[in-house]
């Protein structure tokens, strides 16, 4: 309801009230990834680009299953240039949970350059060491072989006993 009257706020163009509000929604639930990323949004969009970046990515390590927040925090790095920065958090994820699948899959979507392919295939090989069936790494390793022509690797990828015998 806090996060619903702060909206409120900023759509009459109060800036200050909406800030208020969904501050005092984190100050009641500090471990709310959105309300964080609302606030991140709230920022950004009236120019506090720096500050923004840093709740988004706090929100990001509340979540790393939020997708509003990746592509935020991805969208706004490259805006400030600031292109290793999602890396970076990603980096964190995994030393503060490096045994949860998701934050190695975080970091191999992260990894998004052409030279930073086989850095994110090793990341994607952590979080499938860590969850042998999870289909969506497969996929994903897969088409960053792909990208690379490396085309019978991808085959052989997708090979494997995760696809049971859909492949």
């Amino acid at each position: 309801v806090i996060r619903e009257l702060s909206e409120a706020y900023d759509k009459k163009g109060d800036l200050d009230l909406a800030r208020e509000e969904i501050e005092k929604a984190i100050k009641l639930d500090p471990r709310n990834p959105v309300n964080f990323g609302y606030l991140a949004d709230l920022m950004w969009r009236h120019g506090d680009r720096d500050e923004a970046l840093e709740k988004i990515a706090h929100a990001v390590r509340l979540d790393p299953d939020y997708d509003f927040a990746w592509s935020a925090l991805r969208s706004w790095c490259e805006a400030l240039g600031k292109p290793d920065f999602d890396v970076e958090v990603a980096n964190e994820l995994c030393k503060d949970r490096p045994d949860e699948a998701r934050s190695w899959l975080k970091l191999a979507f992260c990894l998004d350059q052409p030279h930073q392919v086989d850095e994110a295939i090793e990341a994607i090989d952590k979080a499938l060491a860590i969850e042998p069936f999870l289909i969506s790494a497969y996929n994903q390793k897969a088409s960053l072989h792909c990208s690379l022509g490396r085309f019978d690797k991808a085959r052989e990828v997708l090979a494997t006993d995760a696809f049971g015998d859909n492949y």
